[in-house]
């Protein structure tokens, strides 16, 4: 499950502040399994995963991507945090394998 614990808390207020609806959203993990002692997932383990977000966001067909950290964000752009931290852009689904 995203965002448990102390993150889901700071979340759930944040969402909050910005009268954001918690039931019109939809949370997605990059990873299906926690990696051992809460490790940061490795790039192997993000492209074993990578083809499930991929089908989840084709069923949810989101109207907008929020990454929250490094590792969501790898998926979507070649870039890192610190180069687009609070920026926007624009990406396209690859088509299905």
């Amino acid at each position: 499950m995203p965002f448990v614990g102390a993150a889901g808390k700071k979340l759930d207020r944040l969402l909050e502040l910005a009268k954001i609806d918690p039931n019109e959203i939809y949370l997605a993990n990059v990873c299906r399994c926690r990696p051992p002692e809460n490790r940061t997932p490795k790039k192997k383990e993000i492209a074993a995963c990578k083809g499930f977000v991929f089908r989840e966001l084709r069923l949810v067909k989101p109207s907008f991507l929020i990454t929250l950290g490094s590792t969501p964000l790898s998926l979507f752009s070649p870039y890192g945090v610190t180069q687009v931290h609070g920026t926007s852009f624009i990406w396209e689904m690859p088509d299905e394998p």
